[in-house]
Parts: structure tokens; sequence; C-alpha cells
């Protein structure tokens, strides 16, 4: 028999790996480093690039290019817009 593995319930994002981005904000309190990682999402209707902000960049060190990953995602809604974080 095949081991599956099992999935808690909540939301879901499956993509392709593309890269870990690090942006550097300006802010009140002085600069900051913000990470994120960005993921390919094909669909039957359109192949969009998500970018999903996260603590610690060293857990996806051994993730390739190209490697298709399922990362637990909050959803979140401002001005019209979704924006995505990794539930860490």
């Amino acid at each position: 028999m095949s081991e599956e593995k099992q999935i808690e319930q909540g939301l879901y994002i499956t993509g392709s790996f593309e890269r870990i981005k690090t942006d550097t904000r300006k802010g009140k309190d002085g600069d900051f480093v913000v990470h994120s990682v960005e993921l390919l999402v094909r669909s039957e209707q359109a192949t969009k690039v998500y970018e999903l902000k996260i603590k610690d960049p060293n857990k996806f060190n051994g993730v390739k290019r190209g490697q298709l990953v399922t990362l637990p995602v909050y959803a979140r809604a401002y001005n019209g817009f979704v924006y995505y974080n990794l539930a860490e």
C-alpha cells in the first residue's frame, strides 16, 4: 500500500517553486528585510505568480526551481486585492 500524507483542513496553494525574494523596506523605525517565496500557479484560465510572505527563508534551501510544492496559507484582502501569507 502506498502511504499518503494527511493534509489538515485549511487553505493551500500548490504551485511550481520559482525563487526566494528578499526586499528591504523603509519604515519609521528604520530599514527592515521582508522575505517571500514566489510560486508559479497554472490553471485552465491563467498562469500567475503568487508571492507569499515568509519568516524563515532557510526552510526552502532544499527546494529546486520547478519543483511542485503545496503550502498552507492565510488569505487576507485589502483595497480589493487578495494577499497570501504562509501559515507558519
